[in-house]
């Protein structure tokens, strides 16, 4: 008796990898020693980053 299946391929290839950056690195706020993750690539933490507000389609905000 002849078994019918699926091929299945054992692992898709994946994206490319998240860009890292170097582990340890600390806020450069003064008085801040929060630590930064190795995905961030801000030199401030989420908490002394400056506010950024995203674009609204079809329009720019001067603000």
């Amino acid at each position: 008796m002849e078994q019918a299946g699926i091929a299945v391929q054992s692992e898709r290839p994946r994206g490319r990898p998240a860009k890292r950056f170097s582990p340890g690195r600390i806020c450069a706020e003064s008085d801040c020693v929060t630590f930064l993750s190795t995905y961030n690539p801000n030199d401030t933490c989420f908490r002394h980053s400056p506010i950024r507000f995203p674009r609204t389609r079809g329009r720019v905000d001067s603000e």
